[in-house]
């Protein structure tokens, strides 16, 4: 057992660093002797150092081979078979770990009823086992009792026999095991491509190698229909290493970057897709090209690369347009303008999404049609919000219509921030839950991000801060990103992590949003990156820094034409300023919003700005203006569910009360509070509140 070979290995080697034991241990597969013998081999090497009373690694030991004992142990043993258990034994190997006495008697030339006594003679000398699970769908199957016996067996096979068998293998399997082959596509297509590989240079190498490319398009398909989207890039990223010909070998790397693009492995996208489109170019398939820089110009947008994407899809689209109008031109023009409409570039994102829009009605473009009314609608939101709710709504359907995937969780987001900026939360959540469904069962982990954030935002409104922290950490990417999703609940669990009094945790955090940021020219990410500078800055205890981030962030929403987002900031900087004596500055905040009109004021909004108030009427000395205030705070924020910001207004609003002589009235409040922190572990307010009650019993 796991237990059983660390307990061998910490008595063999004391102080055995963690990373070795762990290696080490997954290679063995349960055999001391290989543990006893690879550590030999390491220290003969020099790669396991003594130092003190433990040992160090002056090497990687990511590879490791089998050690030359045990592999002549191993071999010694399969020479001391009968010649027909040996022979059986190296077929059997040549199919795998498991295997079935059907497939074995195809490749062995021998009749079933054969097979089975061999095979029972090599199980009871503990080189087979049989699954006899009645549950197991492989009851009935042999296996290796060590992979390592399998993978020495396989070893001693001349490499002409190796291909024979391996093609052997692939033909029972595709024809005669009785099985889908689509079901088990990347197990023939594995054959297949063993046997090229086991000769590449024979005459008839090249049908192999097309019979593999073929399979491994197969399981490629195969997984992404199933959603398994990191398998299926990697099926397109083997195809491609043995496509012999540019342009086959660019449609593979096209499609594997695409899948790359939608499991959130976004720097392998960007490579993928950066060799498809050199290949596609050098061989002067324009079109070609234009078509992979639309996932490419994606990927760079997510990894904060904005301008890189506008700098390779422009030029593009201008070679292209001088063309016949077709889906690559429309496709590529909906992209454009969606990079113009990020950066702030409201007449170039306006023109090319017609451009796209025009192409795509008359030729029924579906996915081009869905994109660009989503890029349009966000062009309309700010000034005409019904018309771009409509907008929204039909690119939904028809991405739904027409099982568009990408495009139907590009709308799903879009039309949940559309109801969470106009205060119809409910709604909000609805469209999350399915949005996010969707992305699941897809297998899209790029969408998994963007709306597995809104996920985690509902936990901490909720007040369920213990589960938002593990859920980000289960779905948001473990280095720093540039993801605006990431960044903005990155920055939020940050602040959480603050009044949990976390320093540790409010780092980590903060490091997990790349610092690119800082530089873009996004408007919504750099919108978003204020915020993420105004945690940093509280961190170091930068107040007017933060302060100003702060303003720049509300500012920039409401450029934006989103009130209720800039309130949210007027909210951090209501307890940054409250909490440092700055009520000045919050002054200022507050009457950036005199010109938002009332219907563009949501519940959410009302609670920011109102709370906000309430603090400076309190500072002022206007104690009816402030009670007034607080009370059209707390009700508001209690209609929108947000336990987080409706503790915030009851402790602030108690304490208050407190300072004001009105204790009686303050305890329920406090109390109410002190429940919901306790429920956040927000030590840093359950200090105020004691700190209040402590000025209580001073002044009583």
């Amino acid at each position: 057992s796991d237990e059983a070979m660390d307990e061998l290995l910490s008595g063999l080697v004391p102080g055995l660093p963690d990373e070795a034991r762990a290696t080490i241990r997954s290679r063995a597969d349960g055999i001391p002797l290989f543990a006893v013998e690879t550590v030999r081999m390491l220290l003969d090497r020099g790669l396991l150092v003594h130092e003190g009373s433990a040992y160090r690694l002056a090497g990687t030991v990511e590879s490791l081979e089998v050690p030359e004992t045990l592999h002549a142990l191993i071999a010694a043993r399969l020479d001391g078979l009968e010649p027909e258990e040996r022979r059986l034994v190296e077929r059997a190997a040549v199919l795998g770990k498991t295997f079935t006495p059907s497939g074995l008697a195809a490749l062995s030339g021998l009749d079933e009823s054969e097979v089975e006594p061999i095979l029972a003679s090599l199980t009871r000398k503990e080189l087979l086992a049989i699954d006899t699970d009645p549950r197991s769908p492989e009851r009935g199957h042999y296996g290796f009792l060590q992979a390592l016996v399998q993978r020495i067996a396989y070893e001693t096979l001349a490499r002409p026999e190796r291909r024979a068998l391996h093609l052997a293998a692939a033909s029972f399997l595709a024809e005669n095991a009785g099985l889908d082959p689509d079901e088990i596509a990347e197990v023939i297509a594995t054959h297949y491509r063993d046997a090229y590989e086991a000769a590449p240079n024979a005459d008839d190498a090249d049908p192999v190698r097309r019979q593999a490319l073929a399979w491994l398009r197969r399981a490629g398909g195969r997984s992404a229909a199933l959603a398994a989207t990191e398998d299926a890039r990697r099926a397109f990223d083997a195809a491609a290493e043995l496509a012999d010909e540019d342009i086959e070998r660019a449609g593979l790397l096209e499609r594997a970057g695409e899948l790359a693009l939608a499991a959130d492995e976004l720097d392998i996208a960007v490579e993928r897709l950066e060799k498809s489109r050199s290949l596609f170019l050098a061989s002067g398939r324009t079109h070609d090209a234009a078509r992979a820089a639309v996932p490419l110009c994606t990927a760079l947008w997510n990894i904060g690369r904005i301008d890189d994407a506008l700098d390779l899809a422009l030029p593009a689209l201008d070679v292209l347009s001088a063309d016949e109008p077709d889906e690559d031109v429309a496709r590529l023009a909906a992209e454009v303008g969606r990079l113009h409409f990020f950066r702030g570039e409201a007449d170039a994102a306006m023109r090319r999404v017609e451009q796209a829009l025009v192409i795509a009605e008359s030729q029924d473009l579906h996915e081009v049609l869905s994109q660009a009314l989503n890029t349009k609608a966000s062009l309309l939101g700010s000034d005409r919000p019904r018309e771009a709710r409509a907008l929204i709504r039909e690119a939904l359907d028809i991405a739904l219509e027409h099982d568009l995937t990408a495009a139907a969780l590009r709308a799903y987001n879009n039309l949940a921030l559309d109801a969470w900026y106009s205060g119809r939360y409910e709604e909000n959540r609805r469209l999350i839950a399915e949005g996010l469904e969707l992305a699941r069962a897809r297998g899209d982990r790029l969408f998994a991000v963007f709306l597995g954030a809104w996920e985690v935002q509902f936990l901490l409104f909720d007040g369920e801060w213990d589960d938002a922290f593990a859920l980000a950490d289960e779905l948001l990417p473990e280095q720093p990103s540039a993801n605006v999703s990431v960044v903005f609940i990155q920055t939020l669990l940050a602040r959480a992590a603050m009044e949990r009094d976390d320093p540790g945790e409010v780092r980590r955090r903060l490091d997990l949003v790349a610092p690119e940021i800082l530089e873009t020219t996004d408007v919504q990410l750099r919108t978003t990156g204020h915020r993420y500078e105004a945690a940093r800055s509280i961190d170091e205890e930068r107040v007017d820094d933060a302060l100003h981030a702060c303003r720049l962030a509300v500012e920039g929403e409401l450029r934006k034409g989103g009130p209720q987002s800039a309130s949210d900031a007027v909210g951090w900087a209501t307890r940054i300023a409250h909490e440092a004596g700055r009520t000045p500055v919050l002054a200022e905040l507050v009457a950036l919003f005199d010109d938002v009109p009332e219907n563009r004021r949501t519940r959410r909004t009302v609670a920011n700005l109102e709370h906000a108030r309430a603090l400076l009427a309190a500072h002022a000395g206007e104690g009816d203006d402030a009670t007034h205030a607080f009370g059209v705070a707390l009700a508001a924020t209690r209609s929108t569910g947000d336990r987080w910001l409706t503790a915030e207004i009851l402790t602030n609003y108690g304490r208050f009360l407190t300072d004001s002589g009105r204790a009686e009235e303050a305890e329920p409040m406090l109390d109410e509070a002190q429940e919901l922190w306790e429920r956040m572990g927000a030590k840093r307010w359950l200090e105020r509140i004691a700190a209040a009650r402590g000025h209580v019993e001073v002044t009583a």
